[in-house]
């Protein structure tokens, strides 16, 4: 069964509400780098994947907590 697309947002399914493939890295992308893919794609969050298999995610929060502790060393 297939929810309408005018159907209450709770009722719908998560691939009805998908816009747009993720977007991924390898682990061994820089979070430089990573930064710079997020503001160049409009997301904030970067799927990381290994050997074809999802393996975590950085968002830009992470991005952010991260500066911010390594600002206060």
């Amino acid at each position: 069964m297939h929810a309408r697309d005018d159907a209450p947002l709770f009722v719908r399914r998560v691939l009805d509400l998908v816009a747009r493939d993720a977007v991924t890295c390898a682990p061994e992308t820089s979070a430089a780098d990573i930064a710079r893919v997020m503001s160049r794609e409009g997301v904030g969050s970067v799927i990381v994947v290994a050997n074809g298999r999802p393996v975590g995610i950085v968002t830009d929060r992470d991005l952010r907590r991260k500066i911010v502790a390594d600002a206060r060393d």
